[in-house]
């Protein structure tokens, strides 16, 4: 005779062929958006579409936890995430079906919201499909609805003019 089985409880942690414990996110509902690493903290940050929050995976403490949801952070739709890891500032990017886009500047330890860009009225409609950050610190964002790269210079409140490409459709950039 046999013992039914025990009822499965969520496990962070995920199994590997030399006996290494890692960090698993539990994926019954996440729908990841977004991907980013800070290596000072040992943290990935997720994006979560269906939930539209972020997710942070802590590889020290072995835990995951929200950092922040559209609600709390005052924003629309969660489109991705970046980290400047020499500032230590996490940025996410977020569209609307309206057309309208802005970038939000978080504190990477509690992703408390820093600052907000919004895209000025007259250049709408906009989807920010990818950012790429540069040494300096600046941002470049790429434009896949106007086939635009929008830069915003470190420290700067508001996004410098587009620069128009000659793309029917352009969707990710690096900066090097």
């Amino acid at each position: 005779r046999t013992n039914p089985p025990a009822a499965a409880t969520p496990d962070t942690r995920a199994p590997t062929g030399a006996g290494e414990e890692t960090l698993a996110i539990p994926d019954s509902l996440l729908d990841p958006i977004g991907l980013a690493y800070d290596s000072a903290s040992r943290r990935f940050v997720v994006g979560d579409r269906h939930a539209n929050k972020l997710i942070v995976a802590d590889d020290v403490f072995k835990r995951v936890n929200d950092l922040i949801g559209a609600e709390s952070g005052g924003f629309g739709t969660l489109s991705g995430v970046a980290i400047d890891v020499r500032r230590g500032e996490l940025w996410e990017r977020r569209n609307t079906v309206e057309g309208r886009a802005s970038l939000h500047k978080l504190q990477l330890v509690s992703g408390r919201v820093l600052s907000t860009l919004q895209v000025p009225d007259g250049l709408l409609p906009v989807t920010f499909a990818d950012v790429a950050i540069a040494e300096s610190g600046s941002l470049l964002l790429v434009d896949s609805k106007g086939s635009r790269i929008w830069s915003v210079r470190n420290g700067a409140r508001e996004f410098e003019r587009p620069i128009q490409l000659k793309l029917d459709h352009a969707v990710s950039i690096a900066a090097a």
